[in-house]
């Protein structure tokens, strides 16, 4: 089935304004999305006002390119010599929602909440998208909106038909599979559910019913690769990792399985901190099951020890993530700093961190901070456990989460920061070593290794 047609409207206007139009058509090809736009177009065209038409009248939707230049050509207000291209353009839009009754294919768009405002008066009602740089949060909105035609699918993968020599086999509800028994992980079912919006395979567990996104083998960049110091490039193997962190629904599911006590429970203590980050061993309010609310179900598990995610894990038959794998699935190949890229943003936030929120967030919350995998909320919202443990104490230590010195004992790996924590604790390649004791702002999750 043919891809959707869009039409993009614009104006040459300020100076770079083509440039980023012309890039932003590139990502959309790269969406399965037919693109047209005159920039891909040599001028040989002997009548563009007829080219121009026509490309509107067939187009599956026409997306507008609004700023201040486009309103004022659009709606004449410069003069009549300048901007003919958009006047014309908006003289075939305006007969177009005549005819057609309403507004059914135009979507006006911006690349800034200002330019917004410049949308034509006759699209002032429409479906409006403003694209910001890297965020490929906004791209999903406006895919969304363009795959939204019953005749087209959304942009999933290609069916993808039986291969006896692949390590899948048909699962027994239509285009899923599953991974072949034999595998040595006590029979539990990976059923194939996608190829993810960054191009990686989404699977299902049956056990704790958990999104797994298959990481491939590889190389990528480990450690600090700021100051240019700390880091190196090593290889992994290829591993599965949860999509989101155990939420408390699923640890519900395991303890109503087997009975389960967490530490926190039988020691009737954890650690809690104020909003001053003063820390403090609280016996009420200490367990995850006083946290299990209704509206807390899809919320990260917390007050669980390494001992708990570990019985956790032995349930599922998954393990704990070494800091290799977690730093892997957290920030791709390329050696980005945050799971969505090298910049914080502080203006729009990818993460529930700094006390923005005073508590965490469901697991699922914050997709467009999303890891190049697919991993969500791998930087604030908790710290997640890692395997690694009696590990030395040179790990960068964030002072404003030092609960104790840890002094040749036994202690374990956590990254990713929390919503108590600042933007420092977001940093990929940023970490902690703690105590295994029971802690209000950290949780985990697990990977797969087959």
């Amino acid at each position: 089935m043919s891809p959707p047609k869009v039409f993009i409207s614009y104006s040459h206007s300020p100076d770079g304004h083509r440039e980023k139009v012309i890039e932003f058509a590139g990502e959309l090809a790269k969406r399965n999305i037919e693109v047209s736009i005159d920039a891909y177009i040599e001028h040989e065209i002997v009548d563009w006002n007829k080219w121009s038409e026509n490309e509107i009248r067939n187009s599956d939707y026409v997306i507008i390119v609004c700023n201040e230049y486009y309103y004022n050509k659009y709606e004449s207000i410069t003069s009549k010599d300048i901007g003919k291209g958009v006047k014309w353009e908006g003289y075939v839009i305006k007969n177009e929602i005549y005819e057609s009754e309403g507004n059914k294919k135009f979507i006006p768009i911006a690349f800034n909440k200002v330019d917004l405002d410049y949308r034509p008066r006759i699209l002032s009602v429409s479906n409006s998208v403003v694209i910001h740089d890297d965020d490929e949060e906004s791209f999903k909105s406006l895919c969304r909106i363009i795959f939204n035609k019953p005749k087209y699918a959304p942009p999933t993968p290609p069916s993808r038909d039986y291969d006896p020599n692949s390590d899948l086999e048909p699962y027994e509800y239509q285009g899923f599979f599953r991974k072949k028994k034999g595998n040595n992980v006590n029979s539990e079912e990976l059923i194939y559910l996608k190829t993810n919006w960054q191009g990686y395979e989404e699977f299902l567990w049956l056990k704790d019913n958990s999104i797994l996104i298959k990481i491939p083998e590889g190389k990528f960049i480990y450690g600090n690769n700021i100051d240019g110091k700390e880091y190196r490039v090593i290889k992994s193997e290829q591993f599965y990792i949860d999509k989101y962190a155990i939420s408390n629904e699923q640890f519900h599911k395991f303890v109503s399985e087997t009975n389960y006590k967490t530490e926190a429970e039988i020691n009737g203590y954890a650690f809690i901190a104020d909003i001053n980050r003063t820390w403090r061993k609280t016996t009420e309010n200490n367990s995850w099951v006083d946290l299990y609310k209704e509206n807390t179900k899809n919320h990260p598990v917390v007050f669980v020890t390494p001992n708990d995610t570990l019985a956790y894990c032995d349930w599922s038959s998954k393990k704990l993530p070494t800091s290799i794998e977690w730093e892997k699935a957290a920030r791709g190949s390329n050696g980005q700093i945050y799971p969505w890229g090298n910049d914080i943003r502080l203006d729009f936030p990818f993460a529930n961190f700094g006390l923005m929120r005073k508590g965490t967030l469901p697991v699922d919350s914050y997709q467009h901070g999303a890891s190049p995998f697919g991993c969500v909320n791998m930087a604030g919202n908790v710290w997640e456990w890692c395997s690694d443990s009696n590990v030395s104490s040179n790990l960068r230590k964030l002072t404003n989460k030092s609960k104790f010195e840890v002094q040749n004992r036994l202690a374990f790996v956590n990254k990713g920061g929390s919503w108590l924590d600042e933007e420092e604790s977001l940093l990929c390649y940023s970490g902690d070593i703690d105590d295994p004791e029971p802690y209000f702002h950290m949780g985990f999750r697990c990977v797969l290794n087959i």
